[in-house]
Parts: C-alpha cells; sequence; structure tokens
C-alpha cells in the first residue's frame, strides 16, 4: 500500500533530482508509517507479535521486494535501514537494543527519519565480509580497539547504505589482533 500511494507518486521526479526534498519526505512518511522500525515489534517497534513467528528475513525480503516493485531506489533507501538495525537486534545485547536501536525506533515513530546505516564492504573486497579468498585468509582491514568510553575504529569501509543520510551507523569490524572469529 505505502509503495502504491507514497512512492509511485514521486518515482520520476526522484530519478530526474535524486537528492531532492522529496526523499525526505518519503522518509518522514516511511517513519511515521513504521517502516524504519518494522524488525522489532510493538511496543519497542512497529511490528506485530504474529510477525515474530515468520523468519526476518522472509518479512524483510517481501517488504523490499513490494517497495522496489515500484521504485528500485526508493525500495532500498527504505529497506537499507534494516541492514544496520539487524545486526544490532541480533546481537541479543540489550543494552545495545536500549542505547541505539529504540531512540532511533522513538524518533521514527514521531515522524523524525533516523536511519542507520551499515558498514561492512571494504575497499576491494565484495559486499560479503570476506574479501573474496575465503573467511580463512581473511585479514580484516577495519579495526576496533577498546577505548575511553568505547571504541577506536581503524580501516576504511566503502559502499555505506544509507552512508550520506545515515544518523547512526553499524560499522562490521574485527577486534585488534583476533581473527574473524
Amino acid at each position: 500500500e505505502f509503495a502504491e500511494t507514497v512512492l509511485k507518486k514521486h518515482v520520476l521526479n526522484v530519478d530526474i533530482d535524486s537528492h531532492s526534498s522529496i526523499n525526505n519526505q518519503i522518509l518522514k512518511s516511511a517513519a511515521q508509517q513504521g517502516l524504519l522500525s518494522d524488525i522489532l515489534p510493538a511496543p519497542f517497534g512497529s511490528s506485530t507479535y504474529l510477525r515474530i513467528l515468520r523468519p526476518l528475513q522472509l518479512l524483510q525480503s517481501i517488504k523490499v521486494e513490494e517497495l522496489c516493485s515500484v521504485c528500485g531506489g526508493l525500495g532500498l533507501l527504505i529497506g537499507a535501514n534494516a541492514l544496520g538495525t539487524a545486526p544490532l537486534i541480533l546481537s541479543g545485547s540489550l543494552r545495545t537494543i536500549r542505547q541505539f536501536v529504540l531512540p532511533a525506533y522513538r524518533e521514527n515513530k514521531k515522524g523524525n527519519p533516523y536511519v542507520i546505516g551499515f558498514a561492512i564492504t571494504e575497499p576491494g573486497a565484495g559486499s560479503d565480509a570476506e574479501d573474496g579468498e575465503g573467511a580463512s585468509h581473511y585479514r580484516p582491514m577495519t579495526t576496533a580497539k577498546k577505548a575511553n568510553k568505547g571504541w577506536l575504529l581503524n580501516g576504511r569501509k566503502v559502499f555505506i547504505s544509507d552512508g550520506d543520510i545515515a544518523r547512526g551507523v553499524t560499522v562490521f569490524a574485527a577486534l585488534e589482533n583476533e581473527g574473524m572469529e
């Protein structure tokens, strides 16, 4: 319904001017309608408890397919938020969810789009976490080192999903002096 009523009327204008205020309007509407917070059920997110009976990846795939059937670019603009949010939720850390995900979802509910980007791809690598040679040969280029009140990241990422509009970013990094484990 969102794709047909909201996205469809903006498709041509967005193709002409991809950095227009139309994107902001679309994201605001997507946030208000729960499309940026639908991984967690209410009261934390915008999905129903019945939706958790289905695999997360199936539900997100269907959502993105429906959005992209009207406009691939706008569908990915909205859908990529799940790439940044899902690892935080799947970490199983309630502290992480409370600190990063729930404030973002509250902002979305108010109609203030809070997109979480996804930074996994390193220069010279594909879209996977390994650099094409397999995990046994992988040498992470982006590392994280425990620092005062957080982590110090060292490395580079490219092709960050929603990176130009994200208010937060999930970054994949190896702990310093450790491998993929």
